[in-house]
Protein backbone atom coordinates (compact mmCIF):
# COMPACT_ATOMS: atom_id res chain seq x y z
CA UNK A 1 0.00 0.00 0.00
CA UNK A 2 2.80 2.40 0.95
CA UNK A 3 4.68 1.62 -2.26
CA UNK A 4 1.57 2.44 -4.30
CA UNK A 5 1.13 5.78 -2.49
CA UNK A 6 4.81 6.61 -2.90
CA UNK A 7 4.64 5.90 -6.63
CA UNK A 8 1.57 8.13 -6.99
CA UNK A 9 3.23 10.97 -5.06
CA UNK A 10 6.41 10.58 -7.12
CA UNK A 11 4.41 10.68 -10.36
CA UNK A 12 2.66 13.92 -9.38
CA UNK A 13 5.95 15.48 -8.29
CA UNK A 14 7.45 14.66 -11.71
CA UNK A 15 4.43 16.19 -13.50
CA UNK A 16 4.62 19.27 -11.29
CA UNK A 17 8.34 19.74 -11.96
CA UNK A 18 7.80 19.31 -15.70
CA UNK A 19 5.00 21.88 -15.69
CA UNK A 20 7.12 24.30 -13.67
CA UNK A 21 10.01 23.86 -16.10
CA UNK A 22 7.74 24.76 -19.01
CA UNK A 23 6.57 27.86 -17.17
CA UNK A 24 10.07 29.03 -16.27
CA UNK A 25 11.32 28.61 -19.82
CA UNK A 26 8.20 30.23 -21.27
CA UNK A 27 7.69 27.19 -23.48
CA UNK A 28 4.31 26.10 -24.79
CA UNK A 29 3.12 23.44 -27.20
CA UNK A 30 1.89 25.87 -29.83
CA UNK A 31 3.59 29.16 -29.04
CA UNK A 32 5.86 29.09 -32.08
CA UNK A 33 3.00 28.08 -34.34
CA UNK A 34 0.79 30.87 -33.06
CA UNK A 35 3.49 33.51 -33.49
CA UNK A 36 4.39 32.36 -37.00
CA UNK A 37 0.76 32.33 -38.13
CA UNK A 38 -0.20 35.66 -36.57
CA UNK A 39 -0.50 38.37 -39.26
CA UNK A 40 -1.92 40.95 -36.84
CA UNK A 41 0.95 41.66 -34.44
CA UNK A 42 0.65 45.41 -35.04
CA UNK A 43 -1.33 46.80 -32.06
CA UNK A 44 -2.80 49.50 -34.32
CA UNK A 45 -4.61 46.80 -36.33
CA UNK A 46 -8.32 47.59 -36.44
CA UNK A 47 -9.71 44.21 -37.38
CA UNK A 48 -10.77 42.66 -40.67
CA UNK A 49 -11.57 45.21 -43.37
CA UNK A 50 -13.88 43.42 -45.77
CA UNK A 51 -17.32 43.79 -47.27
CA UNK A 52 -17.71 40.04 -47.66
CA UNK A 53 -19.94 37.85 -45.56
CA UNK A 54 -18.55 34.40 -44.83
CA UNK A 55 -21.13 31.78 -43.98
CA UNK A 56 -19.84 28.61 -42.33
CA UNK A 57 -21.61 25.57 -40.94
CA UNK A 58 -22.20 27.07 -37.49
CA UNK A 59 -22.57 30.81 -38.04
CA UNK A 60 -21.26 33.77 -40.00
CA UNK A 61 -18.42 36.28 -40.19
CA UNK A 62 -19.95 39.73 -40.63
CA UNK A 63 -18.58 43.00 -42.01
CA UNK A 64 -18.56 45.85 -39.55
CA UNK A 65 -21.81 47.79 -39.42
CA UNK A 66 -24.06 45.13 -41.01
CA UNK A 67 -26.76 43.22 -39.17
CA UNK A 68 -26.78 39.49 -38.51
CA UNK A 69 -30.16 38.04 -37.53
CA UNK A 70 -30.60 35.00 -35.29
CA UNK A 71 -33.93 33.50 -34.31
CA UNK A 72 -35.54 30.56 -32.54
CA UNK A 73 -39.30 30.29 -32.09
CA UNK A 74 -40.47 33.65 -30.68
CA UNK A 75 -36.97 34.91 -29.90
CA UNK A 76 -35.10 37.06 -32.39
CA UNK A 77 -31.79 38.91 -32.26
CA UNK A 78 -30.23 41.56 -34.50
CA UNK A 79 -26.48 41.98 -33.97
CA UNK A 80 -24.05 44.44 -35.53
CA UNK A 81 -20.36 45.04 -34.87
CA UNK A 82 -19.30 48.66 -34.42
CA UNK A 83 -15.55 48.27 -33.95
CA UNK A 84 -12.70 45.75 -34.21
CA UNK A 85 -9.26 46.17 -32.68
CA UNK A 86 -6.40 44.36 -31.01
CA UNK A 87 -3.88 45.17 -28.34
CA UNK A 88 -0.50 43.55 -28.01
CA UNK A 89 0.47 42.13 -24.64
CA UNK A 90 3.94 40.68 -24.70
CA UNK A 91 4.15 38.27 -27.62
CA UNK A 92 0.52 37.26 -27.45
CA UNK A 93 -2.26 38.72 -29.52
CA UNK A 94 -5.51 40.07 -28.17
CA UNK A 95 -8.70 40.37 -30.20
CA UNK A 96 -11.51 42.75 -29.38
CA UNK A 97 -14.88 43.59 -30.89
CA UNK A 98 -17.60 46.02 -29.86
CA UNK A 99 -21.20 45.35 -30.82
CA UNK A 100 -24.82 46.36 -30.38
CA UNK A 101 -27.55 43.74 -30.11
CA UNK A 102 -31.33 43.96 -30.13
CA UNK A 103 -33.43 41.26 -28.49
CA UNK A 104 -37.12 40.62 -29.15
CA UNK A 105 -39.13 37.72 -27.70
CA UNK A 106 -42.78 38.40 -28.52
CA UNK A 107 -42.68 36.65 -31.88
CA UNK A 108 -43.22 39.83 -33.87
CA UNK A 109 -39.62 40.30 -35.00
CA UNK A 110 -40.16 44.04 -34.56
CA UNK A 111 -36.97 45.58 -33.19
CA UNK A 112 -38.50 49.04 -32.77
CA UNK A 113 -41.10 48.15 -30.13
CA UNK A 114 -40.72 49.20 -26.52
CA UNK A 115 -40.07 45.70 -25.20
CA UNK A 116 -36.85 45.31 -27.20
CA UNK A 117 -33.75 44.89 -25.05
CA UNK A 118 -30.71 46.70 -26.41
CA UNK A 119 -27.22 45.66 -25.34
CA UNK A 120 -23.95 47.44 -26.07
CA UNK A 121 -21.11 45.11 -25.29
CA UNK A 122 -17.62 43.93 -26.06
CA UNK A 123 -16.16 40.53 -26.86
CA UNK A 124 -12.51 39.65 -26.42
CA UNK A 125 -9.91 36.95 -26.75
CA UNK A 126 -7.09 37.58 -24.28
CA UNK A 127 -3.88 35.79 -23.29
CA UNK A 128 -4.67 32.67 -21.30
CA UNK A 129 -4.37 32.87 -17.55
CA UNK A 130 -2.90 30.23 -15.31
CA UNK A 131 0.48 28.56 -15.32
CA UNK A 132 2.06 26.38 -18.00
CA UNK A 133 -0.12 24.90 -20.73
CA UNK A 134 -1.77 22.28 -18.57
CA UNK A 135 -3.61 24.63 -16.23
CA UNK A 136 -4.76 27.64 -18.24
CA UNK A 137 -8.05 29.21 -19.17
CA UNK A 138 -9.25 31.90 -21.54
CA UNK A 139 -9.72 35.18 -19.69
CA UNK A 140 -11.64 37.07 -22.36
CA UNK A 141 -15.36 37.39 -23.01
CA UNK A 142 -15.85 34.92 -25.84
CA UNK A 143 -19.52 35.53 -26.48
CA UNK A 144 -21.96 38.08 -27.89
CA UNK A 145 -24.82 38.88 -25.55
CA UNK A 146 -28.32 39.42 -26.87
CA UNK A 147 -30.91 39.75 -24.13
CA UNK A 148 -30.61 36.57 -22.02
CA UNK A 149 -28.80 34.74 -24.84
CA UNK A 150 -25.04 34.40 -25.21
CA UNK A 151 -23.84 33.36 -28.65
CA UNK A 152 -20.39 31.97 -29.40
CA UNK A 153 -17.92 34.55 -30.75
CA UNK A 154 -14.42 34.46 -32.23
CA UNK A 155 -11.87 35.93 -34.63
CA UNK A 156 -13.24 39.49 -34.41
CA UNK A 157 -16.35 39.12 -36.56
CA UNK A 158 -17.68 35.58 -36.12
CA UNK A 159 -20.99 34.93 -34.38
CA UNK A 160 -22.15 31.37 -33.92
CA UNK A 161 -25.80 30.34 -34.05
CA UNK A 162 -25.35 28.44 -30.80
CA UNK A 163 -25.16 29.48 -27.20
CA UNK A 164 -21.74 29.85 -25.62
CA UNK A 165 -20.44 26.59 -24.21
CA UNK A 166 -23.00 24.42 -26.00
CA UNK A 167 -21.18 22.08 -28.36
CA UNK A 168 -23.85 19.39 -28.56
CA UNK A 169 -24.66 20.05 -32.22
CA UNK A 170 -28.36 20.02 -31.37
CA UNK A 171 -29.02 23.66 -32.14
CA UNK A 172 -32.39 25.11 -33.12
CA UNK A 173 -31.28 28.61 -33.98
CA UNK A 174 -31.45 29.99 -37.50
CA UNK A 175 -29.14 32.77 -38.67
CA UNK A 176 -29.31 35.20 -41.57
CA UNK A 177 -26.64 37.70 -42.67
CA UNK A 178 -28.05 40.93 -44.09
CA UNK A 179 -26.60 44.01 -45.82
CA UNK A 180 -28.71 46.26 -43.58
CA UNK A 181 -27.01 49.00 -41.59
CA UNK A 182 -29.94 50.61 -39.76
CA UNK A 183 -32.12 48.83 -37.22
CA UNK A 184 -35.16 50.66 -38.57
CA UNK A 185 -34.80 48.66 -41.80
CA UNK A 186 -34.56 45.27 -40.11
CA UNK A 187 -37.55 42.96 -40.35
CA UNK A 188 -37.12 39.22 -39.85
CA UNK A 189 -40.02 38.59 -42.24
CA UNK A 190 -38.41 40.32 -45.23
CA UNK A 191 -38.53 38.03 -48.26
CA UNK A 192 -34.91 38.60 -49.41
CA UNK A 193 -33.59 37.26 -46.12
CA UNK A 194 -32.17 33.75 -46.41
CA UNK A 195 -32.05 31.73 -43.23
CA UNK A 196 -29.44 29.09 -42.45
CA UNK A 197 -29.23 26.41 -39.80
CA UNK A 198 -26.31 24.63 -38.21
CA UNK A 199 -25.10 22.18 -40.84
CA UNK A 200 -22.04 20.15 -40.02
CA UNK A 201 -19.73 19.81 -43.00
CA UNK A 202 -21.04 22.78 -44.96
CA UNK A 203 -18.19 24.45 -46.81
CA UNK A 204 -17.52 28.14 -46.32
CA UNK A 205 -19.46 30.50 -48.57
CA UNK A 206 -18.07 33.99 -49.31
CA UNK A 207 -20.57 36.57 -50.55
CA UNK A 208 -19.87 40.28 -51.26
CA UNK A 209 -22.21 42.30 -49.11
CA UNK A 210 -23.78 44.09 -52.09
CA UNK A 211 -24.54 40.73 -53.72
CA UNK A 212 -25.96 39.08 -50.62
CA UNK A 213 -29.54 39.33 -51.78
CA UNK A 214 -28.84 39.34 -55.52
CA UNK A 215 -26.76 36.35 -56.57
CA UNK A 216 -26.66 32.69 -55.57
CA UNK A 217 -23.82 31.80 -53.21
CA UNK A 218 -20.52 30.47 -54.49
CA UNK A 219 -18.72 27.92 -52.43
CA UNK A 220 -15.24 28.82 -51.20
CA UNK A 221 -12.40 26.76 -49.87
Amino acid sequence: MKKSINRTVTFFIIILCFALLMTVNGWSFDKKLLEDSDPYQDPSYTGPVTDDVRIVYSGAYMPRGRFLLIRKKDEACAITFTRFWNEKQGSKKEKHAAYISYYQNDGSGNFLSQNVKITEGQSSHLPNRGWCRLFTWQSGITCVKCGPLKFGWGDYSFVGAFEEGDYSGNYRFEFAPTPLENITDVNVSDKPIKWYRYEKGRRGIDIPIDKLWEEPEKEGN
